[in-house]
């Protein structure tokens, strides 16, 4: 079996690492699978990405700068928002004509439009779309929040202040449902029961939904390490209580929570804890005060499961999230979590048992949690919960066969 999977980033993002995962997983299963991006991290990436022509790269440019401008004055918040409407065409290329079954994941910022998904679609191979957000059910929000409108025709979105464009978010849908909706080799796969229940009430792929299949994390890499060799390390004082908020552009984005977790530090007894941001750097007159420490961004998952170790919880008050990636990246690590009720949080985060979910958009909730992750960190049963969690549901092996198993029943049924 060949699997290729498409992204437009490699391992920028939260989406392209978690694609950029499942592959190396499936290949260490014994698949033969491969990414094709738009964008590498680095040129000397092992997998195939589109050495685009100049007047592409112009072309992608300009629809790029259309975009902000359509953020900028069309929608009412700060919202991540794609029409779709163009791309580039990879439907001849020789890794899609080789593959026997495609994966879609993040696929925006102007690389795979909806026509050419519908393409895709008519090689006649199973398609299979992974749902990092909910960008593939919606007229083009990658997160409804309260809207459920994506269940009926995404009429008069309630996140657009111009008429007109409401009207193309609606059409979008309708693009949608035309060209993609009517091929049975079209099969949906989400990460989260919570995004897996918004597949099936969507009113354009509900009888699509195939298998509610977590994210993965390499577990040779994600581990327990010595918290006090991990602080010297990191150039961290072991005696300090660390607690962690790992977002890119988290502080900037209202998204991540950064308000909530700022008035839940303001609550807590400070006394030799300390805040670490790790993946935005934080202005000091955003700090209010209180002990936050800006770590920046790291580009190794070895430096970031040193990270986690040294910290003893993790603060995910996300307003919206598929999955919680970093949640899992943290158990693996040994490390509590500490999150608001909401999406696919509730998956990870069991309730005093892997951690403390904390009622939604209530700062005070989140900073009972946050006490109660650091005075119990260190329970040994605890850890062993988190341990057995990700050994059981997150691991490569465990993962990459729950997706060989999946992907032999599309080619069975479409063989039929």
């Amino acid at each position: 079996m060949k699997v290729l999977h498409i992204s437009t980033y490699e391992k920028k993002g939260g989406a392209a690492i978690a694609a950029f995962r499942l592959n190396e997983a499936m290949n260490r299963y014994g698949i033969d699978s491969k990414m094709l991006v738009c964008r590498v991290s680095a040129h000397s990436s092992e997998n195939p990405y589109l050495r685009n022509a100049r007047w592409i790269k112009i072309k992608q440019s300009f629809l790029s700068h259309c975009s902000q401008l359509f953020q900028k004055y069309c929608l009412k918040s700060e919202f991540v928002f794609s029409l779709g409407h163009f791309g580039i065409h990879i439907s001849k290329l020789p890794e899609v004509v080789d593959a026997d079954v495609i994966y879609i994941h993040w696929i925006n910022h102007n690389f795979l439009s909806i026509k050419e998904i519908h393409r895709l679609l008519r090689l006649g191979k199973p398609v299979v779309i992974f749902m990092h957000d909910m960008w593939a059910i919606t007229g083009g929000c990658h997160h409804s929040f309260d809207c459920k409108k994506y269940e009926s025709e995404c009429k008069k979105c309630p996140d657009i202040h111009r008429d007109l464009f409401r009207n193309i978010v609606s059409s979008t849908f309708k693009k949608k449902k035309r060209l993609l909706s009517p091929y049975k080799n079209l099969y949906v796969i989400a990460s989260s029961q919570w995004m897996s229940d918004c597949v099936k009430r969507s009113a354009l792929f509900g009888t699509h939904f195939l298998k509610t299949i977590p994210l993965t994390i390499d577990l040779d890499v994600f581990k327990p390490y010595d918290k006090t060799e991990a602080c010297k390390i990191l150039e961290l004082s072991p005696a300090k209580r660390y607690i962690l908020f790992a977002a890119n552009g988290g502080d900037a984005n209202p998204h991540k929570g950064w308000s909530y977790f700022k008035k839940a530090l303001s609550l807590l007894n400070k006394h030799g804890v300390e805040a670490l941001v790790l993946g935005s750097t934080v202005k000091e007159e955003d700090k209010a005060g209180l002990p936050i420490r800006s770590m920046g961004y790291f580009r190794d998952e070895h430096s970031l499961a040193l990270l986690y170790s040294a910290a003893d919880v993790l603060v995910v008050p996300s307003l919206a999230e598929s999955f919680g990636q970093v949640i899992v990246e943290a158990f693996a690590c040994g490390t509590l979590a500490v999150g608001f009720n909401v999406g696919g949080i509730p998956d990870l985060i069991k309730h005093l048992q892997t951690g403390y979910l904390a009622d939604y958009k209530d700062s005070a909730s989140l900073s009972s949690g946050i006490e109660w992750a650091l005075v119990h960190g260190n329970d040994a049963d605890l850890k062993n919960n988190l341990q057995e969690f990700v050994r059981q549901n997150i691991s490569y092996n465990a993962i990459a066969r729950q997706h060989v198993e999946t992907l032999k029943r599309c080619i069975s049924d479409l063989s039929e």
